[in-house]
């Protein structure tokens, strides 16, 4: 389940493309069922060609029986299998830590991989 959001910043965006996520969880949607959170929540972003924040998904892995209310702006985002390396932390992503992150997780895999 994606919740798509367009010119905000990429903390502003983060936060709400999580509240209406949640919200999904919790029971707003078309079956007023409430399902599991998975751990992996994944922040998609789009650049602009000047390298400017321009849009941000944010997504949660759900099974496939899940349906988006329409009111809270989801979208169903059908993937196919793929293979992704997380690095789990307990905070929203700030733009100030992403690099941090994104240094830490390579790190991770080059020890891995060695």
């Amino acid at each position: 389940m994606a919740a798509p959001l367009r010119g905000t910043s990429f903390e502003k965006s983060t936060k709400e493309g999580f509240h209406s996520l949640y919200q999904f969880i919790h029971g707003a949607n078309l079956n007023s069922s409430q399902t599991n959170m998975t751990s992996l929540v994944v922040t998609s972003i789009a650049q602009s060609c000047q390298g400017s924040f321009r849009s941000c998904w944010v997504n949660f892995f759900l099974p496939s029986s899940s349906k988006p209310n329409p009111e809270l702006s989801l979208k169903l985002d059908e993937r196919k299998a793929q293979c992704v390396a997380v690095r789990k932390f307990s905070r929203f992503a700030r733009v100030d830590s992403i690099n941090q992150e994104m240094e830490a997780l390579a790190a991770s895999l080059d020890n891995y991989s060695s």
